[in-house]
């Protein structure tokens, strides 16, 4: 989940489990994933807002 510097949410799902442990290991190191460019097509499905606040 991404909330972006305007408050805008968004929710990003990959199959890729480990590029996903990458990043949050690289997200415990600040300035670490500064600058990141995520490859094309490394996140299929990208919703507006958060799960929890998604409605059926």
């Amino acid at each position: 989940m991404v909330e972006s510097a305007d408050g805008a949410r968004q929710t990003f799902v990959t199959e890729d489990v480990e590029y996903v442990r990458v990043m949050a290991a690289g997200a415990k190191t600040p300035g670490l994933l500064g600058g990141l460019q995520i490859p094309p097509g490394k996140f299929p499905l990208i919703r507006d807002g958060w799960v929890d606040e998604w409605t059926a």
